[in-house]
């Protein structure tokens, strides 16, 4: 696939690694005040924090629903790959990861400003960490995806055709 091509196909939100940069990564979504305080107690936060998972999200689910329906199968769920990709077919050196626009940093320097020194500092060791991930994975072979949340839970459909099209370039036969 030429650049060109591949630029159109595959936006900032979804770039392939070689497009990824830091500014790629950074973006608008409201976030606690860095003056208020937490409106929860330590126990009720707590409770609230341990009902965030790790793997078989909403977007996830819903990628991997939208895949499986039009007969894409293949894939390996959380293959022990640098970044733990959420959807990896190994067989194309593939690895799709379901990035939540919280935690990943969606357009994160509108909204940076609004939290926390821990969550700023948090989310941008999530963002280092995407990155270091993504150089990984290109060391290996693999050529990585990433989607966020608000894109899948908008137009799965679309996410799905744009896995088919970079599987596809691979070799894969739908």
């Amino acid at each position: 696939m030429s650049e060109l091509t591949h630029k159109k196909l595959f936006n900032s939100k979804t770039a392939p690694v070689s497009n990824l940069s830091p500014n790629k990564r950074v973006s608008s979504v409201s976030g606690a005040s860095a003056h208020r305080r937490d409106r929860l107690s330590p126990e009720k936060r707590s409770e609230v924090m341990s009902k965030i998972r790790g793997k078989n999200t909403g977007i996830e689910l819903a990628l991997r629903k939208a895949l499986w329906h039009d007969g894409i199968r293949g894939y390996r769920i959380h293959a022990r790959l640098p970044g733990k990709p959420d959807v990896a077919f190994t067989r194309y050196r593939v690895a799709i990861f379901c990035d939540g626009d919280f935690w990943h940093g969606y357009r994160f320097g509108k909204w940076k400003g609004r939290l926390t020194p821990y969550w700023r500092e948090k989310i941008t060791r999530n963002m280092e960490r995407d990155r270091r991930s993504d150089l990984a994975l290109v060391k290996e072979g693999w050529f990585s995806i990433h989607f966020w949340e608000h894109d899948v839970l908008e137009n799965v459909a679309e996410c799905e055709t744009k896995v088919v099209a970079l599987l596809t370039e691979r070799g894969f036969e739908p």
